[in-house]
């Protein structure tokens, strides 16, 4: 198969990327022809967040692409189709994960398919984003009506893409649960010597993995955590690892207040890929308690390294996450609900083994299924 992907990548940061990287190093290693049309830039300095939309990791996958896109300047959306169409794939995979990118997608679109019989995959990690985006709605459906057929990363996914989309009912589709990040840049350091690094002596640890915003529920986690620490008399510890896209200030007067700052180690930054590993070896469990979710690369990346989640029932993840195999799930905003989830986990511990649970169900979320569906959309009449 002679395929192009369209989806930001290396060197820019977080899930998708690293998805859009991992996506194309598999379809690579099962013998396709496929290049990556990857971002110049991805979103304008004042609309993004965090600190740098960069990874500089010292150890990364640097994944070989063309970076020639930008989402708001037409230009490059000509010379990314021209790129494509002198690559004359069967083929073209768009990765969708906000409607900011929908105008430059449809363009690119278009100029691909005018005189070329390429097929047009989207593969969708959400369908309406957490944030407001003006217009979004009309100019997310006109993107989606380019395309033949679409891949699910969940069956929440797919479930909002029909309700927002019908006409997508009459088109091709398939739900592929989101792979695990299994990276190899990850280190998978000894637990003793991860937290010694960290600096954790307690006994039990949990883990509130990736960046803070409101929809990622650590509020909850933070108002559930004073009866965690009550429950085992102190001795355990809450890790926050990740950029605060939120102002940090009500986070920490929940934990000033509650006069556990000694209890909470709170790294504020975007961990590198060379220190990933030291964040789950040190901890028990990691933590979701998301308010809402499509599903969480956070999970994938846990049961990467073998390590049991604590989810809230929302979006995508009670299909990633098997109450009682390989963590548990308990309802969103509640934080007696998730204390008594977390309380529960330590005790049924003592006979669940959930890594061996974990390992057993990784099938589930290979790459190779991934890549099956999309040479099955690339075979169908």
């Amino acid at each position: 198969m002679r395929a192009a992907i369209l989806g930001p990548s290396y060197p820019f940061r977080g899930g998708i990327a690293m998805h859009t990287g991992l996506l194309f190093r598999n379809m690579r290693a099962k013998g396709h022809d496929v290049n990556l049309y990857s971002f110049r830039k991805q979103f304008p300095k004042f609309l993004f967040p965090g600190a740098s939309q960069f990874d500089h990791s010292a150890i990364a996958e640097k994944t070989p692409s063309v970076k020639v896109f930008i989402p708001w300047n037409p230009f490059t959306w000509l010379k990314t189709a021209d790129q494509i169409k002198a690559m004359n794939p069967e083929l073209l995979i768009c990765i969708w994960s906000t409607p900011f990118n929908a105008v430059g997608y449809t363009s690119v679109c278009r100029m691909v398919r005018k005189r070329s019989n390429v097929k047009i995959l989207f593969l969708l990690h959400n369908v309406v984003p957490h944030e407001g985006i003006p217009g979004k709605e009309v100019l997310s459906r006109i993107a989606f009506s380019q395309a033949d057929g679409y891949i699910a990363q969940s069956h929440t996914v797919e479930r909002e893409f029909l309700r927002f989309y019908p006409s997508g009912e009459s088109r091709w589709r398939m739900v592929v649960p989101l792979p695990t990040y299994n990276f190899q840049e990850f280190a998978h350091p000894s637990r003793e010597e991860s937290r010694k690094k960290l600096g954790i002596t307690e006994d039990k640890a949990l883990l509130f993995f990736g960046i803070i915003r409101r929809y990622k529920g650590l509020k909850t986690l933070l108002e559930a955590f004073p009866f965690i620490h009550r429950h085992f008399g102190g001795n355990i510890r809450l890790i926050i690892a990740g950029e605060f896209y939120d102002q940090p200030q009500p986070y920490l007067d929940l934990i000033s207040k509650a006069g556990l700052a000694d209890s909470v180690t709170i790294h504020n930054r975007y961990i590198p890929n060379e220190l990933v590993g030291d964040y789950f070896a040190a901890s028990d469990v990691v933590v979701l308690p998301y308010i809402s979710a499509s599903q969480s690369a956070i999970a994938q990346t846990a049961f990467g390294f073998d390590k049991p989640v604590i989810s809230t029932q929302v979006g995508g993840l009670p299909e990633t996450v098997s109450h009682r195999r390989t963590g548990l799930l308990c309802p969103a905003n509640d934080p007696s609900a998730l204390a008594g989830a977390v309380i529960d986990f330590y005790r049924l511990s003592e006979t669940i083994d959930w890594s061996a649970n974990i390992r057993n169900e990784k099938s589930r979320f290979s790459w190779q299924n991934l890549v099956e569906a999309v040479e099955a959309f690339h075979n169908q009449q």
